[in-house]
Parts: structure tokens; C-alpha cells; sequence
């Protein structure tokens, strides 16, 4: 609607002359509360904008870091592994050497056969990073090779 003077209005159907002025002031108060109300609107919608755009960046900067950490968290799993894989074969190889050292009982060169098979064996394990045969025991429990206890 549109106000041409004090007591004529217009809208797509024609114009109206002779209205009452104080329709007139009212619909002008309307109009001026109208494009307060849209300026309003607009303002928080941009401010939605805003901060959706935020959000999305924050999110993205998010799954970044994760992306990150996750890689870090593998990186430090895959070299707990290999550390463990290695104290595996330090210990198995520690123990080749003591049976060769001493030959842990096998004092005669009948028992020499059976020297080199123990030896054979603790080769493969070091090879394979056995943790689960048991490596040692006492009168109620069994050890792995680094020393941990083994569930029966």
C-alpha cells in the first residue's frame, strides 16, 4: 500500500481518496513497523549466517584435529607394537645366549641334539615375537618371555 498524501491511499486495485487521516498515520506506522521488523529479521539472519559459517569452520577444524590425533594415536599404537615386538626378541635372543653360554644342563654330547632343537626353538619364537608359550614358572604361576603372567 502506498500513502500519496494525507488522506489518499493506492495498491494494485486502484486509489483511494478521502480516507480517514488517522487510517492513513496507522497504516504509515505500520509500514515504518513492517521494515523496522524486516531490518530486524535480516539483521539475525545474518547473524545466523555468521555464525553458522563459524560452526562449520569450528566443525572443519574439528574433524581436522581428529584426523590428527587419530593418526597419532595409530602411529603411537603401531610403535607400542613394535616396541614390544622388539623386547620379545631381546629377550628370546638373551636366552639363546644363556642356553649357548651354559648350555642349561646339557652337559654331554648326547644331549646335544636336543641343545640344538631348545636353541631351534627359541630362533623360531624370536622370530614369530612368541608372548604366549610359557617361557618360565614357579610352583603356581606361568610366565610369558618378558615375564608376564599367563592365564591357564
Amino acid at each position: 500500500m502506498k500513502i500519496i498524501n494525507a488522506t489518499t491511499l493506492q495498491d494494485k486495485q486502484g486509489i483511494y481518496e478521502n480516507v480517514d487521516p488517522r487510517v492513513v498515520r496507522y497504516i504509515k506506522q505500520l509500514q515504518i513497523e513492517y521494515k523496522e521488523a524486516d531490518e530486524y529479521i535480516a539483521y539475525w539472519q545474518k547473524q545466523v549466517d555468521i555464525k553458522s559459517e563459524l560452526i562449520e569452520d569450528l566443525y572443519k577444524e574439528l574433524y581436522s584435529t581428529n584426523q590428527l590425533v587419530r593418526g597419532y594415536v595409530d602411529r603411537h599404537l603401531s610403535l607400542q607394537t613394535l616396541k614390544r615386538q622388539l623386547e620379545i626378541k631381546d629377550k628370546w635372543n638373551q636366552l639363546l645366549i644363556d642356553i649357548g653360554v651354559d648350555y642349561d644342563g646339557y652337559n654331554d654330547a648326547e644331549n646335544l641334539k636336543e641343545l640344538i632343537d631348545e636353541l631351534v626353538e627359541c630362533s623360531k619364537r624370536a622370530i614369530k615375537n612368541d608372548d604366549k608359550v610359557v617361557a618360565s614358572y614357579n610352583s603356581e604361576k606361568q610366565y610369558n618371555i618378558l615375564g608376564e603372567e599367563i592365564e591357564c
